[in-house]
């Protein structure tokens, strides 16, 4: 089996470009709305104006969370 990095066969952390009226309403998926068994709740929405700081994902996107511990 021939091993690949993930960016050589799909695009990883695409352009954050977001074409919609920034009063729109969209869902907001915080760690806590992603389950270990992959569901994701998406009761919880935001307005397009303020997901200036998150990760913006589309349909058919694969995510993956992480969560980075500190040491010392």
């Amino acid at each position: 089996m021939k091993m690949m990095r993930i960016d050589q066969v799909c695009e990883v952390n695409p352009s954050k470009t977001i074409d919609l009226d920034p009063n729109t309403t969209i869902s907001f998926v915080p760690m806590d709305s992603v389950s270990t068994a992959g569901h994701i709740n998406l009761d919880k929405t935001i307005s397009v104006e303020k997901v200036k700081n998150y990760s913006v994902f589309r349909n058919g996107d694969i995510i993956f969370g992480s969560i980075i511990f500190g040491v010392g």
